[in-house]
């Protein structure tokens, strides 16, 4: 065999394993399905904004996070503060909700993986604290209503499409509740996806996939193949 015939063998083998690596790394992307927003970290509530909303594409819907602030006369009282948050949504907006204890239908929290299951409503109260301050000024902190304080806990949500499809999507949350009027309740907003194929999505699923044996053996391919291609240049430029 010619030497022109040895280089051009050598330098297809070359190039055909740069192509096969491509081929393999390209079968590890991130799920088209899924919009993930990325860090967020926002604070609704006594010492954040009173409102945060998520859109929802594909619909004219979002899904709020509210903080509600009321302050009354009373008779015994000189004047009454109650702040809540809640989750809530437009028409064909559904978080997850439980009801335990006293509690009636609240936020349902969920572990990292766990699938939306079991009851839902268009809106659904966390927490809050009502705090009383008497004629002089002073105040006295009232009993907590809804959820302890959390963190980096799920709440699950689905919505209807304008094609009348259902998706599904989770959002990332920590609560605390404060002592007094000027620190609490706040609701932190960490962060939050929704899958558009109309699958359920896990909880803490971003859609990006871990790394797989197929596309750490197309890393490889491609470093080979990468070798292969910068030995024939030498070879062609000692010839």
């Amino acid at each position: 065999m010619s030497r022109h015939r040895k280089d051009l063998k050598s330098k297809i083998a070359s190039l055909s394993a740069l192509g096969a690596g491509a081929l393999i790394a390209g079968a590890a992307t991130a799920d088209a399905s899924t919009i993930y927003s990325g860090p967020v970290n926002f604070d609704v509530g006594a010492n954040g904004k009173n409102l945060y909303s998520i859109p929802l594409p594909g619909s004219a819907a979002f899904l709020n996070f509210r903080s509600n602030a009321a302050t009354t006369n009373t008779a015994t009282m000189h004047r009454l503060h109650y702040r809540a948050i809640l989750a809530s949504g437009a028409a064909g907006v559904n978080v997850a909700t439980v009801s335990s204890g006293n509690i009636g239908p609240h936020l349902r929290l969920f572990q990292a993986g766990a699938l939306m299951t079991g009851a839902a409503g268009s809106a659904a109260p966390i927490g809050g604290r009502a705090w009383r301050s008497t004629a002089n000024g002073g105040a006295i902190s009232s009993a907590l209503s809804g959820l302890a304080p959390f963190s980096h806990e799920y709440a699950l949500f689905r919505f209807r499409t304008a094609a009348g499809l259902t998706d599904y999507g989770w959002v990332q949350l920590s609560y605390s509740v404060g002592i007094n009027p000027g620190s609490g309740p706040d609701l932190r907003i960490v962060d939050y996806a929704w899958n558009n194929s109309g699958a359920l999505l896990p909880a803490g699923d971003t859609g990006v996939p871990e790394p797989s044996t197929a596309g750490l053996m197309g890393l490889g391919a491609l470093a080979l193949g990468a070798a292969g291609l910068r030995r024939w240049r030498k070879s062609r430029q000692a010839a």
